[in-house]
């Protein structure tokens, strides 16, 4: 079934108002289904224990080479992962070897502005392979996507001039999402000792999540994240005088059951549908001109900044369906679908007929859960979303 984006309209910025220097994937993380060789295994609990001895705090690491790349191991895990690998550009948590999916990778953000998400996968993929690190089933997936964050970056001091408490007034969101906004005083900027909105976050990291913040007071003052200025420069033609002001960040991150419905957590699913993936979240979580003439504030036409996002990304307008898609083995699937309907027969028998129950009351009732499925009104419309549940189960091997 298709999805289509609100039909609310875009804002047409004044000239000036703002100028989109970049936009560009700022996170991406993947879950690796994949066994490690014994020896490999040997090696890293010996660099792991190595840089454990250089430093009783454990702050220290020690070189490892994982597949031909540099890299260090951390004296500690990290979320349950036993070994910590890191450089500039790669972050890699290696779990258990006895548990499914206990390999993580992410790119960092430096990287994936210089040299793109697709040129890091392969790049992943290639040292594992060297490594003699294997997929643990070859014939099933074994890649799951787990976040993606992407990101606009603008240059708008008519912006910064709007991000005031009454900002909050213009959000549309979801009912069942929640937004905060942190603040901090102007008095250094203006001698009117006005208080400003620094960021904006609506909805939750574990689904999708829309922020707003001050790019440029996070680099000076947080990340030290200085090499996104010459990004800008090139690609936007923004260099800053004296001290970077003036840029806000529009940023979607999308993990969890929401990214799950949607792609089923598969990498490639989402490349075929990424912008339709952004919009989405971005017309559900947005930023929007107040009209005080219309009490209906989901008819308010989307903010300017909001508009050259989407525009940038050439308005889509379809959203990819949401439904729960099924990657286990059929095998397994029909097994645990044979014990759900056994167990409902079961109760079904023992609630008509008590705890004396014999196979022939319990093929009366299943004769029943036949009848009712087909006579149901909304038969057909179950079976293309079942359809839709189960089109990338695999057939067993």
């Amino acid at each position: 079934m298709v999805r289509r984006p609100p039909s609310i309209a875009l804002s047409i910025p004044e000239p000036g108002y703002a100028t989109l220097l970049c936009a560009n994937f700022d996170w991406w993380q993947e879950a690796l289904n994949m066994l490690l060789p014994a020896t490999l295994y040997e090696a890293m609990a010996t660099a792991k224990a190595h840089a454990v001895e250089l430093d009783d705090r454990k702050k220290a690491s020690a070189p490892f080479e994982l597949g031909g790349e540099r890299f260090e191991m951390q004296a500690t895990g990290s979320r349950g992962k036993e070994f910590l690998l890191s450089n500039d550009d790669i972050r890699i948590e290696i779990g258990s070897t006895n548990i499914e999916w206990s390999i993580t990778w992410r790119a960092t953000a430096a990287a994936l502005w210089e040299y793109g998400v697709h040129a890091l996968r392969e790049r992943v993929y290639g040292l594992l392979e060297r490594a003699g690190i294997k997929p643990r089933r070859p014939d099933e997936r074994w890649v799951s996507l787990t976040r993606v964050d992407y990101a606009f970056d603008f240059w708008s001091p008519a912006f910064t001039k709007e991000m005031t408490p009454e900002l909050v007034r213009a959000l549309v969101t979801p009912s069942e999402v929640k937004w905060r906004a942190d603040m901090w005083g102007r008095s250094a900027k203006s001698s009117d000792g006005t208080v400003q909105v620094q960021t904006l976050t609506f909805g939750s990291k574990k689904g999708c999540q829309v922020q707003i913040y001050d790019k440029t007071a996070e680099i000076v003052e947080a990340s030290g994240k200085e090499w996104m200025l010459d990004i800008w420069g090139e690609r936007g033609g923004y260099w800053p005088t004296e001290k970077p002001a003036d840029v806000w960040r529009l940023e979607i991150r999308m993990a969890g059951d929401w990214l799950k419905s949607r792609t089923s957590k598969d990498p490639e699913v989402f490349f075929e549908h990424q912008w339709q993936l952004i919009a989405d979240g971005l017309f559900n979580r947005r930023l929007t001109v107040e009209n005080p003439e219309d009490s209906n504030r989901s008819r308010w036409p989307l903010h300017p900044l909001y508009s050259l996002a989407i525009e940038d990304i050439d308005n889509p307008q379809e959203f990819v369906p949401v439904g729960h898609k099924v990657t286990k083995r059929r095998d397994e699937l029909m097994q645990m679908l044979v014990a759900n309907v056994a167990g409902t027969i079961r109760s079904a028998a023992v609630l008509e007929h008590g705890g004396t129950i014999s196979q022939e009351i319990a093929k009366e009732i299943a004769a029943k859960a036949v009848v009712h499925a087909f006579v149901d009104k909304a038969h057909f419309t179950k079976i293309e979303r079942a359809e839709t549940r189960y089109e990338l189960v695999a057939e067993a091997r």
